[in-house]
């Protein structure tokens, strides 16, 4: 009976080290570091201007030249500092 266990594990053991040699995976590589994308920024100020007057004068000057709002930066009564940015050339 006992012989019979013996021949089980060793039957077991060599099976599992025949399958791991054979399923055996590539070591892990890591990947390449993505290149981070310089940006510049633009602080465009507004002082007493009308919404449409801004909104064209925007479109016109930082929108065709591909700068790309990003968000007020500071705002009161009367200006407003709006936040710009574009992939640096």
């Amino acid at each position: 009976m006992k012989w019979k266990l013996a021949a089980t594990l060793i039957v077991g053991f060599l099976f599992g080290l025949a399958a791991s040699l054979i399923a055996r995976h590539p070591e892990a590589q890591a990947q390449a570091k993505a290149k981070t994308q310089r940006m510049e920024y633009n602080v465009y100020t507004t002082r007493g201007q009308a919404a449409k007057a801004i909104e064209g004068e925007i479109n016109s000057n930082l929108a065709d030249k591909d700068w790309e709002y990003v968000g007020p930066i500071w705002q009161t009564k009367d200006e407003s500092f709006l936040l710009f940015k574009r992939p640096k050339k």
